[in-house]
């Protein structure tokens, strides 16, 4: 059975919540919201709502057998790749830090041919997005709600490296999302009352949900888009197992710069001679659909804390960082060092922490494409981090000057045992939150109770020494051997259907988000997006979905 809509929106994640919010604000418009996950509710559940974050650790908020290539060649190395299944998406299991980026991101933007992206055209959006207040309640209040982090004395290692950067002459930032100077500050996080607010309680809330114009359907996976005559029509879903197809002459892309290439090229709109091996007729070929992924890597440096006591569970885990530029061309705040006042969830998690250190402008790029034509099976992700010269010699910079940092008397003090985060299988088992791992939490702590130094072996098979040719001077290709086998991803994936002109051979969207040849479909999300951002991506993703909301509103 066949129903009819005005508009669909596909993906509720971060960009979703907002597109479906901003549409069923004129009454007249019929709005379906489809998600392939669960529906939590518009008061979600305490596991989301912790600001630790305790639902990072929860695998089934997250999109199952997700794989990724970090980097290719010979020293080949895949990885699980963590991406929201739920309504809410990422903004419901990620760190809520809350960074917009820099100017100049904008800017190069708008001068690679995304007219009307300047820094000046989206930092509007950014403020509406950003108007609500961290000491009310957010539900439904259709901006989400930023929060400057209190001191803390529990914050050992954030407070030594705040005073260390000082000591070494950065200034002290007091809002990293107006001044975009190299310097030190504390992280705004994404928070209402204590606890994470996410785009599904910011934008669907309460009163929304109870829109006639609205519906939400969740537990529906879109396999393909309906396109007759070079117009988009409907979607094909199937929710378990029962196929099902709805009609609108409007649909709006948000599942994520993974899924919703995938979507398009299993529709026919990608690379024709790909998409033609594959059985696939081409809608549109548009050989930028899937290309372009980009992505910020990191090392993790750790430390062993010292003392009985860690971070308590009700604070954030991201806390201090420290904004630095390489030097190398047009490469201001290119490097980025993130503390984790805890490492992980669960007791020995608690004693040690890490400082991440973040490639945040990669020259690098990978692409998402299709293994198979049956939507059963996950596209291919290759990432291809470190495959350009300057990533490799600008992360190494960031890499030997954080271990100067963690090696500081302040540093000294509070920690031992610095190296590098490298986990084996049993603490990937206890990565996530499982009746068992949170047993042998348990266990853990009242141990240690009885038996302080009981966990300390632990830590050390957590923090490993660091590779030789990041501790001195090295060549190219020993430090580029070092670094492929010890990054890791950050889960900041963008621009696999960048916007652009229409005469771009790799444009896949115009400034509007219209999909070239196709009309009546748009796209809201990072997918859009031409180039990382210099920050954590929730928040331009958002910018991005009220933009083109507005766009599309007042056309």
């Amino acid at each position: 059975m066949e129903k009819s809509y005005d508009a669909i929106v596909i993906g509720a994640g971060s960009a979703g919540c907002i597109v479906a919010r901003r549409l069923s604000e004129d009454g007249q418009c019929r709005v379906l919201l489809l998600e392939a996950g669960r529906d939590p509710g518009p008061l979600e559940t305490p596991a989301i709502r912790h600001p630790y974050p305790l639902s990072a650790y929860d695998a089934a908020l997250q999109w199952p057998g997700l794989t990724g290539q970090i980097v290719g060649g010979a020293d080949r190395r895949m990885a699980r790749v963590p991406q929201g299944r739920l309504v809410g998406g990422s903004s419901s299991i990620n760190a809520m830090v809350a960074m917009r980026g820099i100017a100049a991101d904008f800017d190069e933007w708008c001068e690679a041919g995304a007219q009307g992206w300047s820094w000046r055209d989206v930092e509007p959006y950014f403020r509406r997005l950003e108007s609500a207040d961290p000491h009310r309640d957010c539900d439904d209040a259709a901006a989400i709600a930023i929060a400057r982090q209190a001191a803390s004395p529990h914050r050992r290692l954030s407070n030594a490296l705040l005073h260390t950067w000082e000591d070494a002459g950065y200034p002290r930032i007091a809002d990293p999302n107006t001044d975009f100077r190299d310097g030190c500050f504390v992280q705004p996080v994404s928070t209402d009352r204590g606890g994470r607010c996410s785009a599904n309680r910011a934008y669907l809330g309460t009163a929304t949900r109870a829109r006639a114009n609205l519906d939400i359907l969740a537990d529906t996976r879109c396999l393909r888009l309906r396109i007759a005559q070079g117009r988009v029509c409907g979607v094909e879903t199937e929710s378990a197992g029962t196929p099902r197809v709805f009609l609108a002459p409007r649909v709006f892309l948000c599942a994520g710069a993974l899924q919703t290439p995938t979507l398009l090229l299993r529709s026919g709109i990608g690379d024709a001679a790909a998409l033609e091996a594959l059985g696939i007729r081409t809608v549109a070929d548009l050989p930028g659909v899937g290309r372009n992924l980009q992505n910020h890597c990191a090392l993790p440096l750790g430390i062993i804390l010292k003392g009985r006591k860690g971070l308590p569970p009700g604070l954030p885990t991201a806390h201090a960082a420290l904004r630095l530029s390489s030097g190398a061309h047009r490469s201001s705040g290119d490097v980025y060092l993130s503390v984790w006042d805890r490492a992980a969830w669960h007791a020995a998690g608690s004693h040690v922490g890490v400082l991440n250190v973040v490639l945040h402008r990669p020259a690098s790029s990978g692409s998402v494409t299709l293994r198979s034509g049956d939507s059963r099976i996950a596209p291919a992700i290759d990432f291809n981090m470190l495959d350009h010269r300057s990533d490799i010699e600008r992360l190494s910079m960031g890499v030997r000057a954080a271990m100067e940092f963690l090696e500081s008397p302040r540093v000294r003090a509070i920690g031992r045992g610095t190296g590098l985060v490298k986990l084996g299988k049993a603490a990937a088992w206890m990565g996530f939150r499982t009746s068992a791992t949170r047993l042998a939490s348990r266990a853990m702590t009242a141990a240690s109770g009885l038996w302080p130094g009981l966990l300390s072996p632990l830590y050390a098979l957590a923090v490993k020494p660091l590779p030789d040719p990041l501790l001195g001077p090295a060549d190219l290709q020993a430090m580029q051997a070092a670094l492929r086998a010890s990054i890791v991803l950050q889960y900041h994936q963008v621009g696999t259907c960048a916007m652009g002109p229409a005469a771009s051979r790799l444009s896949v969207a115009s400034p509007d988000g219209q999909v070239h040849g196709v009309a009546g479909l748009t796209i809201a999300d990072a997918s859009l997006l031409p180039a990382v951002p210099r920050a954590n991506t929730n928040l331009p993703v958002m910018m991005a979905a009220e933009k083109i909301s507005a766009m599309f509103l007042n056309r």
